[in-house]
């Protein structure tokens, strides 16, 4: 993975550690909006990891919603290939 990418992990992950249980899922979306407008993709497997890293700051009600939210968003757009 490339250095700007694990930057922006990194500036996530920090950032997901402080949200309350009503600001996850504004913090996600925005997360997104904010990888493409820097132009950043994510492969499937790095996205994968995301959420898996996302999930150890969430409570289990977040952690049940943050799966839904992937699999609504992994049904509608696709995946990208592990080439991207």
């Amino acid at each position: 993975m490339d250095s700007v990418k694990t930057s922006f992990i990194q500036s996530v992950l920090a950032q997901s550690k402080q949200l309350d249980k009503n600001s996850f899922l504004p913090f996600i979306l925005s997360m997104q909006k904010n990888a493409r407008e820097k132009g950043i993709s994510f492969t499937e497997k790095e996205t994968d990891m995301i959420y898996e890293q996302l999930k150890n700051n969430f409570s289990m009600e977040e952690r049940r919603k943050l799966e839904l939210l992937r699999q609504i968003m992994k049904s509608g757009s696709g995946s990208k290939s592990e080439n991207e």
